[in-house]
């Protein structure tokens, strides 16, 4: 069943010398979604927040918009992904070419907040607020211990040094793989994250990693001292400053166009329409088979890209990937419906947000043309299984206990995931056959895909690559391979 949502009310006007009031505080998708059909009334929900798409055409928008003189990012918190934070950053270093003002504010400010505020003319903080800038951590939980002293005993098949998903079920702390590549994360979102801000901020590198490092700024005026923000406002005295810069005397109302609101205003020029189109698929989610109104259900895929393969008007397909994966064979259903696509002659363009990891790599690896933000989580080539074997908790814990009758060997094999025995050798042998054909499967796609060998993809799949786009950290010719692996293999 198809519900069509109606469009947001075009009727919204927005009064001249206005500012757009940008107030990013709710969980930021990467794509706008209704809230749904109020089955009741039966009447059609509109959008209550706006996704990346939105935010990013609206900005643009303002940008021609003779009724909005700047914008007013009044930030807090940020709970998008460092990829996403960035192209609404890049926005908003465009928007400021036209010539119009930027104006941040927040009372607490966290470290992706100030990256997006940090472009901004002039960034206020309130007196007895903190700019939290401390660096980049990642923290895992293990429960091994847990499970040994439950009796549960989980069974993991894997193929891949760096498929570290199950870690916290088989160790009690980080392998050396999974440290390497966490790591390597985290030095790369700190790089970009420095050089960005402090040019913004125009200051050196060096000065900021010192600030962050020695955690230099612990109350307000210690983030005006080092130059993070230009002053220490309340509220009503921002208001003020947007009055002046808007030339507004003290009584004047100030006008502030919410990002809701100026969704419903009409672009200032008309868009012009082509009987050609260019379809937009969001992959946002995780990957499973069948039909689900969440996620990325391959069912659904499927029917979305059979018809947009049998619609003549159709000249391109660009694929918009916000996913870590899921399903392997769902994934791979995806890939079929995409590459009957090319097969027609209809283009298939990759666009990778915060996350296109395992899966959400998979079902763009065949992809004409590849494109990531520069903070974009992509690879984990790499495939796992995971069974729990409860056994000993049921009986131990619970006092369950099973007795099971079977006509062959193989008849209770495989059962769910919460096993009620332990797997026999000839068990975890199948098991592991099968997580090693996918993965086999997975290199000889991405291989396809990319003009590579499958020796080359394992060979990248199984190491962290260290390497950014100057390499500045480490210029040794490993390094530099590295670097021009990256280049060839993932951009």
């Amino acid at each position: 069943m198809f519900l069509y949502f109606a469009a947001q009310d075009q009727s919204t006007s927005i009064e001249p010398n206005s500012l757009l009031h940008l107030k990013l505080n709710y969980a930021i998708t990467d794509r706008t979604q209704p809230e749904g059909l109020g089955l009741a009334t039966g009447d059609f929900a509109l959008k209550s927040n706006l996704g990346v798409n939105d935010i990013l055409k609206n900005i643009e928008k303002a940008k021609t918009d003779d009724n909005i003189k700047g914008i007013f990012l009044d930030l807090s918190n940020l709970t998008t992904g460092m990829a996403l934070t960035d192209e609404i950053r890049q926005q908003l270093v465009d928007f400021k070419t036209s010539g119009k003002f930027i104006v941040a504010y927040s009372e607490l400010m966290t470290q992706k907040a100030y990256y997006l505020a940090s472009i901004a003319d002039a960034v206020y903080l309130n007196p007895q607020g903190l700019v939290l800038l401390k660096g980049f951590s990642s923290q895992l939980m293990f429960v091994k211990e847990a499970l040994d002293r439950l009796g549960i005993e989980p069974e993991i098949f894997y193929a891949g040094n760096f498929k570290s998903a199950t870690e916290p079920l088989r160790y009690t702390k980080m392998s050396d793989y999974n440290r390497l590549q966490t790591r390597a994360l985290l030095n790369g979102f700190e790089q970009s994250y420095i050089e960005q801000i402090a040019e913004a901020r125009k200051m050196t590198s060096t000065e900021l990693n010192n600030i962050i490092n020695e955690l230099k700024v612990q109350e307000a005026k210690d983030a005006k001292q080092y130059r993070l923000v230009d002053e220490l406002y309340y509220i009503d005295e921002v208001r003020e400053q947007l009055k002046n810069r808007l030339g507004l005397d003290a009584d004047d109302k100030l006008s502030l166009v919410s990002l809701l609101d100026y969704d419903g205003v009409p672009a200032t020029e008309k868009t012009k329409y082509h009987e050609a189109k260019i379809a937009i698929v969001y992959a946002e989610g995780d990957i499973n088979t069948g039909k689900s109104d969440e996620g990325i259900a391959s069912d659904n895929y499927v029917e979305t890209l059979r018809q947009l393969r049998e619609d003549d008007k159709v000249k391109a397909v660009v694929l918009r990937v916000n996913s870590g994966g899921g399903s392997a064979l769902a994934s791979d259903i995806i890939l079929r419906e995409l590459n009957l696509l090319q097969q027609k002659g209809i283009p298939v363009i990759a666009s990778f947000g915060d996350v296109a990891a395992s899966g959400g790599y998979y079902i763009a690896a065949h992809a004409d043309t590849i494109v990531a933000e520069e903070n974009t989580i992509t690879g984990s080539i790499g495939v796992f299984g995971l069974t729990m074997e409860l056994d000993k908790f049921y009986r131990n814990k619970l006092g369950f206990t099973f007795d099971t009758v079977k006509t062959a060997r193989y008849s209770d094999f495989p059962t769910s995931p919460l096993l009620n025995r332990q797997y026999s050798d000839a068990e975890k042998t199948i098991m592991q056959r099968g997580v090693d054909k996918i993965y086999e499967d997975f290199l000889n796609v991405v291989a396809k895909g990319r003009g590579m060998t499958r020796d080359q993809v394992h060979e990248i799949a199984q190491r962290a690559c260290m390497a950014r786009r100057n390499c500045p950290r480490n210029r040794s010719d490993r390094c530099n391979r590295q670097l021009r692996n990256c280049r060839t293999t993932c951009r």
